[in-house]
């Protein structure tokens, strides 16, 4: 999903959101069980590092994630690029490697700004009351 603060900062970047990237990961984990789970630990890493910077000022959170979170969004990216050779392209594994790969460049402006989140699952939980209360 897109997140673009309409009312906020001029300035506010446009970003991916984690979890996306994530569910496309977690069905292919069915086919090939040692690769997809390390895709899911490095990605865990990811998760633990905005664990410790939430609630922090945003300044602080981008020190936190520059110098956690970057090695680590790198090294991802990396060993992505590096499974891809090595498996059929027609695979589950491949279609998500594939699908985070292509939005690895819009997922990389949170490590630089303090304000965005690793994911929007904050905003999908609100808008969530609001559409489970809709009628058809």
């Amino acid at each position: 999903m897109f997140w673009r603060g309409k009312r906020s900062l001029p300035t506010t970047p446009l970003s991916r959101c984690w979890h996306q990237g994530t569910g496309k990961t977690q069905t292919a984990r069915l086919w090939l069980t040692a690769a997809m789970s390390e895709a899911i630990r490095r990605i865990a890493e990811l998760y633990a590092v905005e664990k410790v910077a939430r609630g922090l000022p945003p300044d602080k959170r981008t020190a936190i994630r520059q110098v956690e979170a970057k090695p680590a969004f790198d090294s991802l990216e990396a060993w992505l690029n590096g499974q891809l050779p090595n498996i059929s392209g027609k695979s589950p594994l491949a279609s998500a490697i594939r699908y985070a790969l292509t939005r690895m460049a819009r997922m990389r402006p949170y490590l630089d700004h303090g304000i965005l989140e690793l994911d929007n699952n904050t905003a999908e939980r609100a808008m969530r009351a609001v559409a489970l209360g809709r009628k058809n």
